[in-house]
């Protein structure tokens, strides 16, 4: 023989108001995702062009043959949706030089080297070192932002006095 069992059930009510300033903050999501992944590339982005410049002006057996363009064409791209919700922002190099070759084959001969060339890597250690410091930088901004637009939100300003 099957016992039934006994449930209890309860129903908690949020305040409107409360519910309005979560869907807010829902909305504006993706524009706070899009603000503190541009504040992590701001900071990356010049230690990353001081990091390149320095390695690739090293000394060397011979003179070296640097143009500059390379750090030049160094900059942040735009914050893009991948198909699983996840935002990327590419912080990388410009395909535009005087030359016919590409900034990514100058880039991956520098970091990795060739069968001529000793690796000169910038970029695995530049990652390295400036990790916490980015990670602060768009903590810093996300709570920024999200404690702007609640202290606009009735709730939240009552709530707290």
């Amino acid at each position: 023989m099957m016992r039934k069992m006994v449930v209890a059930l309860t129903q908690i009510n949020l305040p409107n108001s409360f519910i309005d300033s979560l869907d807010n903050v829902s909305r504006k999501l993706d524009t706070y995702t899009e603000d503190t992944l541009k504040a992590g590339a701001g900071v990356l982005e010049p230690i990353m062009g001081r990091q390149a410049q320095s390695k690739y002006r090293q000394r060397t057996v011979r003179e070296s043959e640097s143009t500059g363009q390379l750090t030049v064409t160094l900059g942040v791209f735009s914050v893009k949706a991948r198909a699983d919700g996840k935002h990327d922002i590419k912080l990388g190099f410009a395909e535009i030089r005087a030359d016919s070759r590409s900034n990514a084959l100058i880039a991956n001969v520098l970091e990795y080297g060739s069968i001529r060339q000793a690796s000169r890597p910038f970029l695995a250690p530049t990652r390295i070192r400036t990790r916490k410091t980015v990670i602060e930088a768009m903590k810093r901004t996300l709570t920024t932002r999200l404690a702007q637009d609640t202290n606009r939100d009735p709730y939240t300003t009552t709530a707290s006095t």
